[in-house]
């Protein structure tokens, strides 16, 4: 029988090696086909990722079987981490259809099987306030797949609404008491055969647990209280969220609490499984729990909001992260585990990971400098797979591959060639993904960053949130390529797990700092449409300008709407290094600006009057903008139409060549203010570019072009797409829109190097125009 032994209180990355080398070991014509594992020592925490690669290697042979020993942990002091082994075995068994493993404390043998789950359904098909259900996907189960990631939950319970009560539970107006009961008659109505109708339950029951601890859930599932305001003083046991004023009194009762929050409760119900599973670990921790407790309300809510939109970015990553891990394996299967360690497991987990290096206890000490006293949790997000194909690997082959499909298009070709020569080269590697430099080396990369890919997504949430991002992966000219982003920077990460791809994110829950999101808000439709939202030219009086050609030094702007133009410097861009100068010249603006805190009403306008550059150079300079400063809305103004037309053109057919690609980011919009010479006179036009499809693109143009010139209307075909208007995402939040999705008349301010506006050009070639005055309107 093969055997395996842990030697160590906690089992992480080495011990995972040593568990692939005695699985890979066993030859598939082998009699005996059981691993035994045993640990040695009393184990303190089994890392989660050793059973979710536990599950990867009963996926690729299915003819091994595993058997867990932990003689050393079978006295009553062990039995949570028993109960915890359960709960994963449990869960690989719901993700896979199959028992992974079997586990031992002593001389019985506990098996996950059909039978085990359909007899303690209540034992351990239970939702963790430690840790996220194992999630193991599979490139050709698509259902599981979107049942994780796409579906969203209150689509998922047509039967039982999320407002209803499970069948035959009795409501509390207790909130724990609530949540009890509805554990446990929905775990009392699973069916183990049906997974996912189990995983749906295991979403309800993330989601509920939010509610929850946000003490609202009596409220949430109680009709009459909820829709009676008369009724809201009435018996209801847990009565506020327990915020106090310094006088004492309750600032928050709790209908009115819940009102405040309803929004926010809608949003959530409305989002995929793993942003449950995700948020509800993070507010469930007792750092979370600490801000509900101690906390001003403005600070709890405001915190509540961030660690939301934290949340959602972070699922936004993960969704990418697992398609480019499951692409990029033979088996097409990828693992996702996340989980809450207190501070003292965490360390003890990291530092056996990192012991010849200095920056995990330069990380934590950092931290505890700031906030010992009430840093208690880490939050761990992990992504792996058996992979053995690279990420680096994996992307050259589709570069060879896209290349291919280019062969009409010389163009986009040579393009695509000098990505292949780079990668090849060496001069671009596994670091460039996780940490770009400023300017992309790859043209594919610069596409990519505009649509904030995966890992693009963690590195900037890591930086702003004191993470830290390990990432491991096979290499394309070294047996491995590996990583630590931290906000200091990028290091090599020497202690990785030595197989497959891996993404291991840290991140710590300190109740008195907010989760920074790194993308902007989203524009949240409002209910009623105020007076002020009407009055487009009204709004416009309060825009504040500043110029770098006639304004000598930026002052603190508390204005709503502020628009700052810079001149960029007269010259042609000729090469990287050019871009590079270019960059230069704005960094400093920027930086001052973000100072004054202003970047919510911030427009920020780069002025092309004076510079020469092609389609390709232009798109490079707008992927690092999104990348560096993706909340400050960006205009580009006094460009050539053409230019803008070209830069369509080169977007459009990287999207038609190249399916994983968007169109544009979703999450942010480019304003262009661009020209075309009649009659030797500048005539402009307003586009926005934006959209994750052509489509989308096309509507947000042909809202443009009801109140503005629109350079999109002349060269695109143009469908009717009113039916998309409704069907599409709300519009990317900026300050340069009014009344939802109207573009304010700044052509009346923005101007030309003349010094005229864009307005008065206009005006100039339609005064001269006397036969007929609408030629240039989009309906010629």
């Amino acid at each position: 029988m093969p055997e395996l032994v842990i030697e160590n209180s906690y089992p992480a990355s080495k011990d995972i090696d040593n568990l692939y080398a005695a699985f890979l070991a066993i030859h598939k014509d082998a009699v005996d086909k059981l691993l035994k594992i045993t640990a040695t020592v009393e184990i303190v925490k089994l890392d989660i990722r050793y059973i979710g690669y536990l599950i990867l290697c009963k996926q690729a042979r299915p003819d091994i079987e595993f058997l867990l020993e932990f003689p050393l942990n079978n006295e009553p002091r062990h039995n949570g981490f028993q109960y915890i082994l359960y709960q994963y075995g449990t869960y690989a068994y719901l993700m896979t259809k199959s028992g992974v493993f079997k586990v031992s404390f002593g001389e019985e043998i506990h098996d996950f099987d059909l039978h085990t789950a359909t007899k303690f359904p209540t034992n351990w098909f239970v939702l963790s306030s430690q840790f996220m259900p194992l999630l193991y996907v599979n490139r050709e189960d698509k259902l599981l797949y979107d049942l994780l990631f796409e579906a969203r939950l209150n689509n998922l319970t047509p039967d039982t609404p999320l407002q209803s009560l499970p069948a035959n539970c009795e409501y509390d107006t207790d909130n724990n008491l609530l949540l009890g009961n509805i554990t446990l008659k929905i775990t009392e109505s699973t069916d183990p055969r049906n997974q996912p109708s189990c995983i749906v339950d295991l979403g309800r029951l993330a989601f509920y647990g939010i509610l929850n601890q946000l003490k609202v859930l009596n409220i949430f599932l109680d009709q009459p209280y909820r829709f009676d305001k008369e009724k809201k003083n009435r018996d209801v046991k847990s009565g506020h969220i327990g915020i106090k004023k310094k006088d004492g009194k309750e600032i928050f009762e709790q209908y009115q609490f819940y009102e405040k929050i309803k929004f926010l409760i809608d949003e959530i119900s409305d989002q995929p499984l793993i942003a449950q599973f995700i948020f509800a670990t993070i507010i469930g921790s007792d750092g979370f729990s600490h801000t509900l407790r101690f906390s001003n309300a403005d600070h709890f809510f405001n915190q509540l909001l961030s660690t939301w939109k934290f949340t959602k970015e972070a699922v936004y990553g993960l969704k990418e992260l697992i398609k480019n891990i499951t692409q990029h394996t033979v088996s097409g299967q990828g693992l996702i585990t996340g989980r809450i360690y207190k501070k003292n497991i965490a360390k003890a987990f990291l530092e056996s990971e990192l012991e010849q290096l200095d920056v995990f206890a330069d990380y934590f000490a950092g931290i505890d400098k700031r906030h010992s006293a009430i840093f208690r949790d880490i939050l761990e997000i992990s992504v792996a797979d058996l992979g053995e194909n690279g990420v680096t690997r994996k992307l050259l082959e589709n570069s060879e591959s896209f290349k291919q499909k280019l062969r009409a298009n010389k163009d986009l070709e040579n393009l695509i060639q000098e990505d292949i020569d780079l990668i090849t080269s060496g001069k671009f590697s596994f670091k460039d993904l996780l940490h770009p430099p400023g300017i992309k080396p790859l043209h594919q990369q610069t596409k990519r960053a505009i649509a904030h890919w995966g890992f693009n997504i963690f590195t900037k949430l890591v930086k702003k949130n004191n993470g830290l991002l390990f990432a491991a992966t096979e290499g394309l000219t070294l047996p491995r390529e590996t990583a630590i982003i931290s906000k200091q920077g990028i290091l090599t990460y020497t202690n990785a797990v030595s197989f497959g791809t891996s993404f291991q994110i840290v991140f710590p829950i300190i109740p008195s700092q907010d989760f920074e999101p790194h993308l902007p808000d989203r524009i949240i439709l409002p209910t009623e449409t105020t007076q002020e939202d009407i009055l487009g030219l009204e709004e416009l009086f309060k825009v504040r300008t500043w110029n770098s050609r006639t304004d000598k030094e930026i002052k603190p702007i508390a204005k709503r709407r502020n628009l700052v133009t810079i001149a960029l410097p007269e010259g042609t861009v000729n090469d990287r290094a050019d871009e590079q100068i270019l960059w230069e010249f704005l960094e400093p603006f920027i930086e001052e600006l973000k100072s004054y805190g202003v970047r919510s009403s911030l427009l920020f306008n780069l002025d092309f009057d004076e510079v020469q550059l092609d389609s390709s150079q232009l798109l490079r300079l707008l992927s690092r903008w999104e990348d560096t400063y993706p909340q400050i809305p960006l205009m580009v103004s006094n460009i050539a139409s053409q230019l803008l037309e070209e830069l369509i053109i080169l977007n459009k057919d990287f999207q038609e060549q190249q399916d994983a690609f968007p169109f544009w980011n979703k999450h942010a919009g480019v304003i262009f203010f661009s020209y075309a010479l009649v009659r030797n006179n500048r005539f402009y036009f307003s586009d926005i570019l934006w959209g994750e499809t052509f489509d989308e693109y096309l509507v947000m143009n042909k809202l443009i072009s009801s109140t503005s010139f629109n350079y999109s209307s002349f060269f695109i075909e143009r469908d009717d797409k009113e039916g998309l208007v409704a069907q599409i995402e709300p519009y990317p939040s900026s300050p340069a829109l009014y009344n939802r999705h109207v573009l304010l008349p700044l052509d009346v301010i923005l101007q030309s190097k003349l010094g005229i506006s864009f307005f008065e050009h206009n005006s100039i070639v339609l005064l001269e125009n006397h036969i007929q005055p609408l030629t240039l309107t989009n309906e010629s």
